[in-house]
């Protein structure tokens, strides 16, 4: 999930560590039929894998589908074709009518998790300047 951002946008192109925004690409199809956008539906299996990461780092149990930010997302693009969606565990999802999906992580402590969660996984290859 987190390796496969799009390194197109300028917020994606950290390479170490989580920022506190990012894009991902294509999640639903452009409003306009001929406009390409990158769209793929397994796009929106990264918004589950990150929401389910969310949920091993805050303690609490993963959403029924439906109730997952992914299922939230589908809904509210079938209903609007942009807004903002807030999680309680401190982050948000922001949809775009060229069907892009910009994650917010409001949370610090959320934010360090899922670094410290990164350093982790990537043990030994990250320099230790970059880790925080």
């Amino acid at each position: 999930c987190l390796g496969d951002r799009d390194r197109g946008f300028i917020r994606n192109r950290q390479k170490n560590t989580m920022s506190s925004r990012f894009v991902l690409r294509g999640v639903f199809q452009h409003t306009d039929p001929l406009t390409y956008n990158g769209y793929n539906p397994d796009n929106l299996v990264y918004i589950r894998d990150f929401e389910n990461i969310v949920c091993i780092c805050t303690g609490v149990s993963t959403p029924a589908n439906g109730a997952d930010m992914a299922g939230r997302l589908t809904a509210l693009r079938t209903q609007e074709t942009a807004g903002t969606l807030v999680n309680s565990h401190g982050w948000r999802c922001k949809l775009f009518q060229n069907g892009n999906v910009h994650i917010h992580i409001d949370s610090p402590s959320l934010l360090n998790a899922l670094n410290d969660l990164i350093s982790l996984y990537f043990a030994g290859q990250l320099p230790a300047g970059e880790i925080a």
